[in-house]
C-alpha cells in the first residue's frame, strides 16, 4: 500500500512539471503595430538567460517562489523592435518552483523572421492583476535556472544603473547598465547583469539620472 501511494505521489508530481500553465480567461493581450508605439516603461525584461537563438516559442519558464502567498502570475512579452507585445494573467494559488507557462497566440506567423534573443520577458506576482508591478519574478525561454547571473532589460535615454545595498551590512555597490548595441532599440535598449548572490540578500533598485536628478525604481525580485 506504501509502495502504491508514493507511486501515486510521483505521477501527481510529474503531472505538474509537465503541466503548462494556462492564461486566465479574457485576460490576455496580443498586439502587433505596424506603426511602432513608443514605450514609457523602464522596466521591459527580467530574465535568467540572454542566449536563445531559436524560433520563438509558444512556452516559457517562470521561477515561482516558495511558500508564496500570492495567487496571480502577471507577463509582459515584448520584442526589442517594439512592434509586437503580449500581456497575459495566470492562476498560480498552490503552486511554486519553475512552471512552464503558455503564450497563447494567434499573431506567432508575424514572429517567424524572430528568435526568442528578440524578446524580452517580464514576469510579476500579486493578488490583484490591476495591481502595479510591485514583486517580479525570474523568467526563462527555457527550464534552466542555474545561471549565476540575471539580465535586467531597461528602456532608458538616460544613464541607469543598479543599486546594490546588503539587507544585513547595509553596504552598497553600483551595477552600471550598459546600451545595447543593436539595430532596433525600441522597447528595451540597456542590458544591467545582475548576480544571483545579490537577489536574496539585497534591496535592489534601478537608478535612472535625469538631468541633477535621479529617479528610483524598486526591483523587489522574490526567488
Amino acid at each position: 500500500m506504501k509502495t502504491f501511494l508514493t507511486l501515486i505521489a510521483i505521477l501527481v508530481i510529474s503531472a505538474q512539471l509537465n503541466a503548462q500553465l494556462s492564461p486566465l480567461p479574457n485576460k490576455t493581450s496580443e498586439t502587433w503595430y505596424e506603426k511602432v508605439p513608443v514605450s514609457g516603461e523602464i522596466r521591459t525584461g527580467l530574465m535568467m538567460g540572454n542566449s536563445c537563438d531559436e524560433n520563438v516559442k509558444n512556452s516559457f519558464y517562470v521561477q515561482i517562489p516558495e511558500n508564496h502567498n500570492y495567487k496571480y502570475l502577471n507577463v509582459e512579452i515584448s520584442s526589442n523592435d517594439g512592434r509586437y507585445t503580449y500581456t497575459a494573467h495566470y492562476n498560480i494559488e498552490n503552486l511554486n518552483g519553475v512552471l512552464e507557462v503558455n503564450r497563447v497566440s494567434t499573431l506567432q506567423g508575424k514572429l517567424k523572421n524572430y528568435k526568442c534573443n528578440d524578446l524580452a520577458i517580464m514576469s510579476w506576482i500579486n493578488n490583484d492583476i490591476t495591481e502595479e508591478k510591485k514583486v517580479f519574478a525570474l523568467s526563462n525561454w527555457d527550464s534552466k535556472f542555474d545561471a549565476n547571473t540575471a539580465f535586467v532589460y531597461l528602456n532608458s535615454e538616460n544613464p541607469a544603473i543598479l543599486f546594490v545595498e546588503n539587507k544585513t551590512t547595509k553596504e552598497t555597490i553600483n551595477i552600471n547598465c550598459n546600451k545595447l548595441d543593436e539595430e532596433a532599440n525600441v522597447a528595451y535598449n540597456c542590458l544591467c547583469i545582475l548576480p544571483i548572490e545579490h537577489i536574496e540578500t539585497s534591496e535592489i533598485s534601478i537608478v535612472q539620472r535625469v538631468r541633477r536628478s535621479q529617479i528610483r525604481y524598486p526591483l523587489n525580485i522574490n526567488k
